[in-house]
């Protein structure tokens, strides 16, 4: 990764060292007589030392030669300037590699959930880095992400069915006790409601004792659905499928059912069959 680069590769990868920079310090051979033997002295040190050796041994040089002082003080400017820069391109670098990561797993995630069988499909659009959690005013190692999206369900169409409680003021049933000809105006006390596929039929419906209802479904294969729930648990019920089945292939073909709520019997007679099936709701099978 970008980070892992030392200011001593990106100082070549930019075509420049500091021995060239110490070259243009140096006197022209030239300039004076006797210059060019320690010139050229000079120049052979600066091709064999390497520029990390040479960056650490800046400050000893400065001492021992004043007049390089200004030259070397440029030059550990320069290495600062190239060491942010590096570490700002190690930065931008590292972060595009964990975007281009977090959009692979983005996509990927997407991806197996359109190709699976489940009813909802997971649409994730982004995934963000909050960093670490606080709580109680510590702080816990643990990074922590967001993940921002969406869950889509396909439902196949159904109906909405619903189911009012009714109730009669205190003096209407008064009135009733004192004239049975007399007509009370129920009210709603509560309603319930559930849903089913267009494709099932409701067969038996039985309001029972402690705001319960026996509900039979016949589905599209001729099965019987049988749910025993409180009204306001009977939606659920119904999505869990938590319920018992008659097949179709052992009970026949044009049922009577009937069900005796004080022994939690159902009893159904099939006209295809002459014999009459009898089922405890409570899990016991005549």
């Amino acid at each position: 990764m970008a980070r892992g680069s030392t200011s001593d590769d990106r100082a070549k990868g930019n075509r420049w060292t500091v021995k060239n920079i110490l070259g243009s310090f140096l006197p022209n051979p030239v300039d004076r007589t006797g210059a060019e033997g320690a010139f050229k002295e000079a120049r052979d040190a600066a091709m064999h030392i390497t520029d990390t050796r040479f960056m650490s041994s800046l400050d000893e040089i400065a001492s021992r030669h004043p007049i390089l002082k200004e030259e070397v003080t440029a030059i550990n400017q320069m290495e600062d300037e190239c060491k942010l820069r590096c570490e700002r391109q190690a930065i931008s670098d590292e972060e595009q590699v964990q975007r281009d990561l977090r959009r692979g797993l983005i996509r990927k995630i997407n991806e197996l959930s359109r190709s699976s069988a489940h009813k909802y499909t997971l649409c994730i659009d982004s995934i963000e880095d909050t960093g670490s959690s606080y709580f109680g005013g510590y702080s816990y190692p643990t990074s922590y992400y967001r993940v921002s999206g969406s869950r889509e369900s396909l439902d196949e169409p159904s109906l909405i069915f619903t189911i009012d409680l009714l109730s009669i003021t205190t003096q209407d049933h008064h009135n009733l006790q004192l004239d049975s000809t007399f007509i009370p105006s129920p009210h709603c006390r509560i309603s319930h409601t559930f849903r089913l596929p267009t494709s099932h039929s409701i067969t038996h419906a039985q309001l029972l004792e402690g705001d319960k209802m026996l509900l039979i479904v016949a589905d599209s294969a001729g099965n019987l659905l049988i749910y025993l729930e409180r009204l306001s648990a009977i939606e659920n019920a119904i999505e869990r499928g938590r319920n018992k089945i008659f097949h179709r292939n052992k009970i026949g073909q044009g049922l009577i059912l009937a069900f005796d709520e004080s022994k939690g019997m159902l009893a159904v007679c099939a006209s295809t069959k002459v014999n009459i099936h009898l089922e405890s709701i409570f899990g016991t099978s005549r």
